[in-house]
């Protein structure tokens, strides 16, 4: 009896004993496999989030820039509509279009045409937020924005907030909303500017 125990022992693990072994094996690599594509998975997005918010920084600090100048330039010197248009798909869309008088730098005081309007997607022009500012003799158009699906611009008078601006004085403060493409969803960047 001794001799056969002996035999058995040396002779390994059973076929049934190596299939468990691999099944329970398979479970927990495709658990592992499935923790470290979620990880992969919320870094991007984190990246995506992180790109969207540089942008929109960018965006608004040119934005706020430009509004702030206005101010050197005097009674008139801005313009704003509020335009309401649907895209292909049919959704409303915000898109208010943004022109004022800016002077840029100390040594040519002279007040300069800036627009901001907003292109939608499947269009002739790449889609975005579009500075346009007027020289003489040509107009220098940049897209600042290229995630902006959504710019809604408001203007506060001292006592109540006004979705277009078509008086002669300026408004105390302007509230600009940008809306970004992210993935999946849309994120809103709110930010108010004060006019001197």
């Amino acid at each position: 009896m001794s001799a056969g125990r002996s035999r058995r022992a040396c002779a390994g693990l059973t076929l049934v004993e190596i299939l468990v072994t691999l099944a329970v094996s398979s479970l927990l690599l495709t658990g592992a496999w499935r923790l470290v594509h979620a990880g992969l998975r919320a870094y991007r997005r984190g990246l995506q989030e992180v790109a969207v918010a540089q942008e929109a920084r960018a965006v608004l600090a040119v934005l706020g820039r430009d509004v702030q100048r206005v101010g050197a330039a005097g009674p008139g010197a801005l313009r704003g509509e509020d335009h309401h248009e649907a895209t292909a798909a049919k959704a409303p869309v915000a898109a208010d279009r943004l022109t004022l008088l800016a002077v840029f730098g100390d040594t040519a005081p002279a007040p300069r045409r800036v627009r901001y309007t907003l292109v939608l997607p499947g269009g002739e022009q790449p889609p975005g937020l579009t500075r346009t500012v007027v020289l003489p003799g040509r107009e220098q158009q940049m897209v600042l924005g290229k995630r902006v699906r959504a710019f809604n611009v408001r203007y506060f008078d001292g006592q109540a907030w006004h979705d277009a601006w078509q008086r002669a004085e300026l408004p105390r403060a302007l509230e600009l909303t940008l809306t970004f493409q992210g993935e999946p969803q849309l994120h809103p960047f709110v930010t108010v500017v004060a006019l001197p």
